[in-house]
């Protein structure tokens, strides 16, 4: 089909105005590609509100060089005690740094460190927010004169810790941090000493989603990172060796595992898979029980004559395909400790993978353990491990060739939102079984949020690969209209079930990109625009009954995100912007505008561009309670406004 065919097709089904837009946002794009100086741009430093809690925080310095120092003397907030210290070693020094530190809270930096002048400010204002008793933020790397290399951080991970030293500047409770020190014995990562210590005694950390802090490339002193890891395993109680890459490999308890696979009129595949279990693991104590909801009866004697070489268990149910329900009795009829979910289209290629895999769901923090999973043909990734965005929960790096992507997160064990269940274990405690509202698509990601509520951390273990024969048991759920109409109807169930989740994966990050999985940098200048660009008054007049809207999630982070989609069915396409109510006044905000397809498939109905996502910057607004309101804005001008009953909060 021709471009321009194309175009008019897109032209007749969204109207000319939506075209534009696109164009314009296109152009934006090409004229300010998603680089990191572009993102720096539009990190603007506001001195913000006043502060009603302003602890002493004391910031010692090993040896700092004068542009070190003069990023602390201009930080924006003052309540600072500055140690330059300059002993032999950094443990050293931030040891002697300790007995003077005045602060009721502590900083530490290298000598080539820089800050940004909102620092401080930004850890302090975390603390307003919520008392605990560390913050950390993002930073990025030094190279001459420019910053590169962002890192954009998860929330607090005990699993990618333990993998590798992810954190840097943070802020930490000065008596807490004093009665750790740092062990004089280490020369070079006796800050990863420090971090491990102090958050294996300390839970209560929190995160700004901002880079604060400019960093020298630091090299890792392997030998140096592999004693520290033993020493803190020995402390911890915990029997595990490191491998020659420096990964941990926890010593399992040898425990039964249940290895629950679902399948359905798919000889071959299960062969395949029940072989290669039996071939390629070193884990020895496991159960293989298969679930069949209708085979047809040659089939179901091939199932049969497979399990039984490997005295399994064969249970046979005919019904609608359900694979929560198939997962359920499953594990109803499993006596292992640890549940192991399987496909039947998975290979095992690496014969660690069970014992690692117990080894990490044997502790008690762990909720879900899952692997990296490569499609057999390109070796391109399948899974390693989910990420919940905007577009909903999506595989990370998905069909990108295997390598190692953003700060380890494709090659080395990594706490995500949750993991797959095409290979998914769990501990027979901990697991309440599969929700059976969730038939298809999104049991295994719901599982996983329950798990999060528990307080437990799901991990991936991306230094373990198997294959995934991906959809060649029930097919592609988007080459079908039925089967993409019942996608998104569980996606808006999951959606509905956990708001709180909705767009806001804490272990990936705000700076982010909302609609690839590939971590590049969300920089477009609507999705961080901030401040209010003019007034409406009177709204009054402009409140239209018609139209359809809802507020699907309200996020308090570093800033204010609301989210959601409105429309008029009669008039076509109109601008979205988000309004906070000031009397019979409103604030008029930039949205960032995307496609509804789901929303047109459920309603069925041709509903132009109608989702929006605001980020407002709390520091813009003044202190109080605001009504959200929507204004569509027609391509003719005319305007429509919608009071929706939400409202938010301004305190900090």
């Amino acid at each position: 089909m021709s471009i321009i065919k194309k175009s008019l097709e897109y032209i007749k089904k969204y109207g000319f105005a939506v075209v534009l837009d696109r164009v314009k946002e296109n152009n934006y794009i090409r004229k300010n590609p998603s680089n990191y100086d572009n993102y720096r741009k539009l990190m603007d430093c506001h001195e913000g509100h006043k502060l009603d809690y302003n602890p002493k925080v004391t910031v010692i310095v090993h040896n700092g060089s004068s542009k070190t120092i003069d990023s602390i003397k201009n930080q924006i907030y003052t309540n600072i005690q500055l140690l330059n210290v300059c002993e032999e070693t950094k443990a050293k020094s931030f040891n002697k740094g300790l007995t003077m530190a005045e602060g009721e809270y502590v900083c530490f930096m290298n000598s080539e460190d820089i800050l940004e002048k909102n620092a401080v400010f930004e850890f302090v204002k975390c603390l307003n927010k919520k008392m605990c008793s560390m913050v950390y933020c993002d930073d990025d790397t030094i190279m001459g004169e420019k910053y590169i290399n962002p890192f954009f951080k998860p929330c607090f991970s005990p699993h990618t810790l333990l993998s590798f030293c992810y954190i840097g500047f943070s802020i930490f409770d000065c008596e807490k941090a004093k009665n750790i020190g740092f062990n004089c014995d280490y020369k070079d990562d006796e800050y990863y000493d420090f971090l491990l210590k102090y958050t294996n005694e300390n839970k209560d950390i929190s995160k700004v989603d901002k880079v604060l802090c400019h960093k020298k490339e630091h090299i890792e002193n392997i030998d140096e990172i592999k004693t520290i890891k033993q020493s803190i395993l020995m402390t911890r109680n915990i029997r595990a060796t490191i491998d020659d890459f420096g990964n941990i490999v926890f010593k399992p308890d040898e425990e039964l595992v249940s290895i629950v696979i679902p399948s359905k009129d798919n000889v071959p595949m299960l062969e395949k898979c029940i072989n290669s279990i039996a071939e390629n693991t070193q884990y020895g104590n496991y159960e293989i029980i298969v679930v069949d909801n209708g085979s047809s009866d040659e089939n179901s004697k091939k199932y049969v004559d497979t399990i039984s070489k490997v005295n399994g268990k064969y249970i046979y149910e005919k019904r609608d395909f359900n694979f929560s329900k198939m997962c359920n009795i499953g594990a109803e009829n499993s006596n292992g400790k640890y549940i192991m979910f399987l496909n039947d289209d998975i290979e095992i290629t690496d014969s660690k993978w069970l014992t690692e895999m117990v080894g990490y769901c044997q502790l008690p923090e762990t909720g879900a353990v899952g692997v990296k999973l490569l499609y057999p043909d390109t070796k391109n990734i399948q899974h390693c491990g989910v990420i919940n965005i905007q577009n909903g929960p999506v595989h990370c790096f998905g069909n990108m060739p295997n390598g190692n992507y953003y700060f380890g997160r494709t090659s080395s064990p990594y706490n995500f939102s949750a993991v797959t269940g095409a290979c998914l274990m769990i501990k027979k405690k901990d697991f309440c079984g599969f929700d059976e509202d969730f038939a298809v698509a999104y049991n295994d990601v719901d599982l996983c949020f329950s798990l999060l509520e528990k307080g437990l951390y799901n991990v991936c273990l991306n230094n373990i690969s198997l294959l995934h024969y991906e959809s060649v048991s029930r097919g592609d759920d988007r080459k079908s209209d039925e089967k993409l109409l019942r996608l998104y109807k569980e996606r808006m169930k999951l959606d509905s079930k956990y708001r709180n989740y909705i767009s806001n994966d804490l272990y990936y990050n705000t700076n982010l990109t909302q609609h690839k999985a590939d971590f590049s940098i969300e920089v477009l200048n609507r999705v961080f625009a901030s401040e209010p660009f003019k007034q409406i008054k009177n709204v009054d007049r402009y409140i239209d009954s018609n139209i359809e809207f809802a507020v699907e999630y309200i996020h308090y982070r570093d800033f204010i995100t609301i989210g959601g989609y409105a429309y008029r069915e009669k008039g076509g396409y109109c601008k979205i912007n988000l309004l906070l109510f000031t009397d019979e006044n409103a604030l008029v905000f930039e949205t960032d505008m995307e496609q509804r397809f789901d929303l047109a498939k459920i309603k069925n109905k041709n509903i132009p561009l109608c989702g929006f996502k605001c980020r407002i910057d709390n520091e813009i607004v003044d202190k109080g309670q605001y009504e959200i309101g929507i204004l569509l804005t027609s391509s003719m001008g005319a305007k429509h406004i919608v009071r929706t009953g939400y409202t938010i909060n301004i305190t900090v």
